[in-house]
């Protein structure tokens, strides 16, 4: 290769007969190949310490974004949490009312037969007494 000549390739065209490109390649001098190495492997460490610092900023972003998820998963568990604590409360409450309302008509009811009684002298059954005894809120 030191003689200059140009080195040749050889190709085959669609009818399959060889064909001879001569391509003229000049050689670079020592000076300029080392300039365009270090051009190359400098370029390549840019992109690769690009391609590390985009991976890294993707990293960060998806652990915030899951520590974000499981901050709102937290919220979520304790608003579901207090959630069915105040259902439990109210269910409660409806209980004792309903209890207490029906209290509340037995006990009238039972003065309302104490009263007839005392004017009458037997128990008289009447409709208003069988509206005590339904809970009114159903």
């Amino acid at each position: 290769e030191g003689s200059g000549e140009a080195p040749q390739f050889t190709t085959t065209q669609r009818d399959e007969t060889p064909a001879r490109v001569t391509v003229n390649v000049k050689p670079l001098d020592e000076e300029k190949a080392l300039e365009a190495g270090a051009d190359i492997i400098a370029e390549s460490i840019v992109l690769c310490i690009m391609f590390i610092l985009v991976t890294i900023g993707v990293i960060i972003r998806l652990r915030k974004a899951r520590q974000a998820q499981r901050k709102i998963d937290g919220w979520r568990d304790e608003v579901d949490r207090r959630l069915e604590e105040l259902e439990e409360r109210i269910l409660l409450v409806h209980h004792v009312q309903q209890e207490e309302i029906s209290q509340h008509h037995k006990e009238k009811e039972e003065k309302l037969r104490q009263q007839q009684q005392g004017k009458n002298g037997a128990v008289v059954v009447n409709s208003f007494s069988s509206f005590f005894s339904k809970p009114p809120f159903r």
